[in-house]
């Protein structure tokens, strides 16, 4: 891909956060709602046929963040939202098909007719990318006879993630990269990956002990961070929590070091959303029993 895609993408990727923080801002103080309602289709629309997964975590957030903060969704909304994800994942992959280097549109149509009476137009343009399962087989069959265990150090590549390969080149790979060098060492260095996703990754990285440890592991986490998002009402713990969904669906779909990536893209809104919804910015906010700069705290004379 050319480099103005990564820099229109950015943009894309500035806009929703903008928009997640006017969305908190008006979930939490009830301003504004034409502007955040304008703010929101803007931000989904800059990226609809620009980068499918984008926008589909920012729909996942903007949802979350109304279910706990608005209005409960119910089964029905959350098949019809889903129905609609489906569509738009179809449109938006066609599209993508459409405008790459190698098609035309004519070719592009000739493909999903032969794709359509094939009875595969789920495959092609919802899930083609969901490779993961196939890869693991592969992991499990070539490991450690071809690609050795790793023992945690798939992991480590986030601890020097600000650090240049090029300043760096010893630095670790991650999962999907080691993988991806072994198997197809053209695509590699041609800059291309191929997902491995968290089961593979954790048994790369320590067999099979590793992948019931893994899922426990993230059961319990996820089992903590639901607990957090239940024992409060602030704003900022929703949008943790659904930035927190992003990342674990992410490193299902990749591994560890793409989950923290994509993690800081959202994390990034949903820390500055509880810095902003919780301090009115005219003094140190006030929690129960804890004086201010202003003074102490007044006793209610009716209790």
């Amino acid at each position: 891909m050319t480099a103005w895609f990564y820099y229109l993408l950015w943009m894309c990727l500035l806009l929703q956060v903008g928009a997640l923080v006017q969305f908190g801002v008006w979930l939490s103080t009830g301003r504004r709602a034409v502007w955040t309602a304008l703010y929101c289709i803007v931000a989904l629309l800059s990226a609809f046929l620009l980068a499918r997964l984008y926008t589909v975590f920012c729909v996942m957030m903007l949802t979350l963040s109304w279910h706990y903060k608005r209005s409960k969704i119910g089964a029905i909304q959350v098949g019809i939202l889903s129905l609609s994800v489906l569509v738009y994942l179809g449109i938006a992959g066609f599209y993508r098909e459409w405008i790459s280097p190698s098609n035309n549109l004519v070719g592009t149509g000739e493909l999903a007719e032969l794709a359509g009476e094939q009875d595969q137009l789920v495959l092609r343009y919802v899930v083609a990318n969901l490779q993961e399962l196939s890869n693991l087989s592969e992991v499990i069959s070539m490991t450690p006879s071809e690609l050795p265990y790793q023992f945690g150090t798939t992991f480590t590549p986030v601890i020097f993630k600000p650090i240049p390969r090029a300043l760096m080149p010893s630095k670790p790979l991650s999962a999907s990269g080691l993988f991806t060098r072994q198997v197809s060492p053209e695509n590699y260095d041609s800059g291309f990956t191929t997902a491995m996703g968290a089961w593979g990754e954790w048994y790369l990285n320590f067999s099979w002990p590793g992948i019931i440890l893994g899922f426990a592991l993230t059961g319990a986490l996820s089992s903590a961070a639901y607990r957090a998002i239940r024992a409060t009402n602030e704003f900022g713990r929703v949008m943790l929590y659904a930035s927190f969904v992003v990342v674990l669906l992410t490193w299902l779909r990749s591994d560890f070091n793409s989950a923290t990536t994509y993690g800081l893209y959202y994390f990034v809104p949903a820390i500055v959303t509880l810095a902003y919804v919780t301090h009115d910015g005219r003094g140190p906010l006030i929690y129960r029993g804890v004086p201010s700069r202003r003074g102490p705290l007044l006793e209610n004379p009716a209790k």
